[in-house]
């Protein structure tokens, strides 16, 4: 299809494509009457003298289309929409929608097109089902297993006495990380059911034994408090935990 063809397509109704009536009052009232069923039919209706855009307010112009149910505004220099993001909201008094949410930016033909549609607020009465979260994987979830394994051996090996400031500090930190994937890996293992924990041997070893590692990762926590506070004298310490 050749350009004149498309252009002729994209402005069909407008000022544009036929001879201008003469500008007398009931040729202006037939007009608007015609516009507005063609609105209510899902037709377009083209930005003029007599159809300001409800979103820039041009009129010099029919690069602005709109309808009932969406409105595409050209981006120009002297007319152009607000400056939002993609699902910002404007106001505008058109027809039975009063704000307006931009979702779309460089559509058209031209790529110089803002599109809106009426906002559709989510209806605070209306219950959402939760997306299902997927069920980790038993060979996934042992590997974190394996992980956090090594991560226990290290925060409970060092025997605290015999630990530097630094070495403390370092195995504070290793403890702290140790618990947080202790709670991470039990709650994977909680995706299943009791049934399937009882069942499987192995998962529920594994399950039996991240919480035994939780446990004594919380009484290392309370043992590295102690030994500051007894050995170190660190009163700030202990008022900051």
């Amino acid at each position: 299809m050749g350009k004149a063809a498309r252009n002729l397509s994209l402005y069909q109704g407008t000022s544009h494509s036929a001879k201008k009536p003469a500008k007398t009052h009931a040729n202006s009232s037939n007009s608007l009457s015609l516009e507005s069923k063609q609105e209510c039919n899902g037709r377009w209706t083209r930005s003029g003298e007599r159809n300001p855009c409800h979103i820039c307010g041009r009129t010099k112009d029919n690069k602005c289309a709109f309808k009932n149910d969406t409105i595409h505004c050209y981006c120009g220099v002297s007319n152009s929409p607000p400056n939002i993001k993609i699902g910002g909201i404007i106001q505008i008094n058109y027809d039975s929608s009063r704000d307006w949410a931009l979702v779309k930016r460089n559509a058209g033909f031209s790529g110089n097109h803002c599109i809106f549609i009426p906002n559709k607020p989510l209806d605070k009465n209306k219950q959402i089902t939760p997306r299902p979260k997927d069920k980790v994987s038993i060979n996934k979830l042992n590997k974190l297993f394996n992980i956090l394994s090594e991560m226990v051996n290290e925060a409970l090996t060092p025997h605290i006495p015999f630990l530097n400031l630094e070495q403390l500090e370092e195995v504070s930190i290793k403890t702290d990380e140790a618990i947080e994937r202790s709670k991470i890996v039990l709650a994977l293992t909680k995706q299943f059911s009791q049934k399937e924990l009882i069942n499987d041997i192995q998962l529920s070893n594994l399950f039996e034994t991240t919480k035994t590692y939780l446990y004594k990762l919380t009484i290392r926590v309370e043992k590295i408090k102690q030994f500051r506070e007894v050995n170190l004298g660190e009163e700030a310490f202990r008022d900051n935990i």
